[in-house]
């Protein structure tokens, strides 16, 4: 059986040039998309379509693909089954109306501008009955999903409270942050900006920015989040504190720290957090955007639900509108 036809829309950094970072290849076996349609059988890339036509050229060159600078230079484009979208929310509608026979998309997040942008992307999608797999990869990572599914609570018991680090970006890395807290701790029941809170610059998306909030989540768990200046240094990492240990995401999800109970050194009848003597394990997520790219395949060969649905991103991308529209009110 061949794979379904599929076009990458977007040659960037995601699309195509993570793949050519020599340190990010050390712990990510696949670090864009490129790298995976290139190897996954389910898929059959034919095109790389890119408004820098030397991206989409370089892809051309190196995999054998037809190159475009827009989605109107495609001869075959009644052929496309799949779209890889990569590129800025504002062009997506344009390209899924360009595709006639479309049957699934895999599209970068923020879905939209803002939200309202999101719901009508969303709208479309369903509308023309398309299945839709967002790339939060950490939803389709095989780590991420066993924690979320009794993993978390076997390992350190109940939740606490959490501790939230991003950078580069509230609609960027802290939508990746935000989706992990819905995904192991529940949905969010409120969200909070500082007073006296500011936002420093430093994102891929305009108007974008990072500012500190806390969400309490329904379960009555709060997660503190603080972002840092990609300038200074990457994270983003979630840190959770539980009944029975501790367990922390770190190094952008590469790898997972758990810190158990001990007795107290230092008082008699009462414990402690072995803070100093971390067990260390390398997750899976170098895999992660293969998965993210079997997932869809399979959801399409069965007619199941993604592992990172729209409506799901949806979630998160209100949550995100939610912070973004407090941080406004605090600077105002």
């Amino acid at each position: 059986m061949s794979g379904f036809v599929t076009a990458l829309f977007g040659c960037g950094q995601i699309g195509a040039g993570y793949a050519a970072d020599p340190r990010m290849a050390e712990h990510y076996r696949y670090a864009s998309h490129t790298q995976v349609l290139a190897e996954h059988p389910a898929y059959d890339w034919v095109a790389a379509v890119d408004p820098a036509e030397s991206h989409a050229q370089a892809c051309a060159e190196q995999f054998g693909v037809v190159a475009s600078g827009d989605v109107a230079g495609l001869s075959d484009r009644e052929a496309i089954e799949v779209a890889v979208l990569a590129t800025p929310p504002g062009t997506r509608r344009a390209l899924i109306e360009a595709l006639p026979n479309l049957k699934a998309v895999l599209v970068e997040k923020p879905l939209g501008a803002d939200l309202a942008e999101a719901r009508e992307f969303a709208a479309l999608c369903k509308a023309r009955g398309l299945v839709v797999q967002v790339n939060l990869p950490r939803r389709a990572d095989v780590r991420h999903r066993d924690l979320a599914e009794g993993g978390l609570a076997r390992a350190i018991g109940d939740v606490q409270g959490a501790f939230m680090i991003y950078g580069n970006g509230l609609h960027n890395n802290g939508t990746h942050m935000v989706d992990l807290a819905r995904m192991l701790l529940g949905e969010v029941a409120d969200v909070s900006v500082p007073a006296g809170a500011t936002s420093h610059a430093g994102s891929p998306l305009d108007g974008d920015g990072n500012m500190p909030f806390s969400l309490v989540m329904q379960s009555g768990v709060t997660v503190m989040a603080l972002p840092v200046g990609f300038d200074h240094y990457r994270e983003n990492a979630l840190d959770l504190w539980g009944t029975d240990g501790r367990l922390s995401l770190v190094s952008e999800g590469l790898r997972l720290c758990r810190f158990e109970r001990r007795e107290n050194r230092t008082t008699t009848g009462a414990f402690e957090i072995a803070s100093d003597d971390p067990v260390v394990e390398t997750t899976s997520m170098g895999e992660a955007l293969y998965a993210v790219h079997d997932d869809l395949a399979h959801a399409l060969q069965s007619g199941t639900t993604p592992a990172s649905p729209l409506d799901s991103a949806l979630e998160t991308s209100a949550v995100i509108e939610a912070i973004h529209e407090q941080a406004l009110a605090v600077a105002a």
